[in-house]
Parts: structure tokens; C-alpha cells; sequence
């Protein structure tokens, strides 16, 4: 266990790594929605639908990280 600045450091960059995979994620699956027809699309398009939702939860769940680890640190 580190110091509250260190675990807050680490959840910060933990969840701006999971902001940036997500991006990647979801420009992948914008580029194969491009490149594919019917039923692949269907699926592909599915999992762009479903990458958004989570990449919304994500901003989310970073915005709430961020007002964690101020609370912390000025405690």
C-alpha cells in the first residue's frame, strides 16, 4: 500500500488507461463497420454501440475518480 498520493496517482492513470483502450476499441470497431455487409455488420455495429455505452460509463467513472482523489488528497 502507498501513500494517498501514490493510490491516487495510480487510479488516475489506471482509469485515463482505460479511457484511451476504449477509444482505441471503439475507433477499431468504427474502421471494421466500414469494411463489412450485412450480418458482420449487424455484429460489429453491436459492439461499436456497445463500446460507446461503456466508454460513457468510463468518462463517468473518471470524473468520479478525479473528485475521489481530490477529496483524499486535501484530507
Amino acid at each position: 500500500m502507498g501513500t494517498i498520493g501514490e493510490e491516487g496517482s495510480g487510479a488516475l492513470d489506471a482509469v485515463s488507461d482505460l479511457v484511451d483502450l476504449l477509444r482505441l476499441a471503439h475507433e477499431a470497431a468504427h474502421r471494421l463497420n466500414e469494411r463489412v455487409h450485412s450480418e458482420l455488420f449487424e455484429h460489429s455495429d453491436a459492439i461499436v454501440r456497445d463500446i460507446h455505452d461503456l466508454r460513457q460509463r468510463t468518462e463517468s467513472l473518471k470524473q468520479e475518480v478525479d473528485q475521489y482523489v481530490k477529496k483524499i488528497e486535501s484530507a
